[in-house]
C-alpha cells in the first residue's frame, strides 16, 4: 500500500515529500535536494549519494503517492540520520548556516525511543558492514576537535549500536592507558601491583627460574 506524501516542518526544518514511519519523518532525494536549495535537486543528491554511498545505509524502500494526482511510485526515503549526513556532505551555503538546526532536528527524532526503521532480521555481510562502521568511527571521534562534528559522529555511533543491538562503545577508555580508567571509577586489573609472597610477578624473573627449577 502506497503512502501519501506530505510536506513535514520541525523549527526552521521545512521539508516537502515526506512520510512519517514509526512516527519518525522520511523524507526523498527531491526535498533533501529543495532543501538545500540545488537547482537540480535530485540529481544533485544522487552525486552526494554516489560520492558517499554508507549513507544508503539510512534509507528504505517505500511505496509513495504523490501530493498531487500522480501514480504510486517506490523509491528511497532517508531517516533523519541518512539526511544529516548529506548536509554534511553538501557544499550548499545552506548546508553551512543550517547544520545546528539539523542536528537538533536529528537529535529530536533520534530520542523518541523507536528505533530506527530497518529489518528485524540483519544479515551476517550487513551485520559485519555496520559493525567495522563503528569501529571506524569510534576511532575517528578521539580525533575531533569540532564540538559539532563530534556530537554528529556520536549521533551516528550510537543509532548504529542501536541497530545491531550492541552496547555503545566507552569512547572515554581510548588512548589511555589500562590503569588509568582507575580514575574513571573503573576497576582495572591490578597487574602492577606489587608481589606477596603467595602471588609472584609473571614477569619476575626469579619465579620462572624456581619454576623451571621445580620442573627439572
Amino acid at each position: 500500500m502506497s503512502k501519501q506524501l506530505s510536506n513535514f516542518t520541525y523549527g526552521e526544518i521545512a521539508l516537502s515529500e515526506t512520510i512519517l514511519i514509526n512516527g519518525i519523518p522520511h523524507m526523498t532525494r527531491q526535498a533533501i535536494g529543495e532543501w538545500l536549495e540545488y537547482e537540480q535537486p535530485q540529481k544533485s543528491i544522487d552525486k552526494i549519494l554516489a560520492r558517499n554511498p554508507h549513507i544508503e545505509s539510512y534509507s528504505i524502500p517505500a511505496n509513495l503517492a504523490g501530493m498531487v494526482a500522480q501514480r504510486a511510485y517506490e523509491t528511497m526515503v532517508y531517516h533523519p540520520i541518512g539526511f544529516l549526513l548529506i548536509v554534511m556532505e553538501s557544499r550548499q551555503p545552506k548546508a553551512k548556516k543550517k547544520k545546528v538546526e539539523v542536528a537538533e532536528f536529528v537529535w529530536h527524532f533520534s530520542n523518541t525511543g523507536k528505533a530506527l526503521a530497518v529489518p528485524e532480521d540483519i544479515s551476517p555481510k550487513d551485520y559485519r558492514a555496520i559493525l567495522s562502521r563503528i569501529t571506524n568511527l569510534t576511532s575517528k571521534i578521539t580525533k575531533i576537535k569540532d564540538a559539532m562534528d563530534h556530537k554528529q559522529t556520536w549521533l551516528e555511533i550510537t543509532v548504529l549500536c542501536d541497530t545491531i543491538a550492541m552496547p555503545y562503545p566507552a569512547i572515554e577508555f581510548m588512548r589511555k592507558h589500562f590503569k588509568q580508567v582507575e580514575k574513571l571509577g573503573v576497576d582495572a586489573p591490578d597487574m602492577f601491583a606489587k608481589p606477596t609472597d603467595d602471588v609472584p610477578r609473571l614477569e619476575d624473573d626469579r619465579y620462572y627460574a624456581s619454576a623451571a627449577d621445580s620442573d627439572a
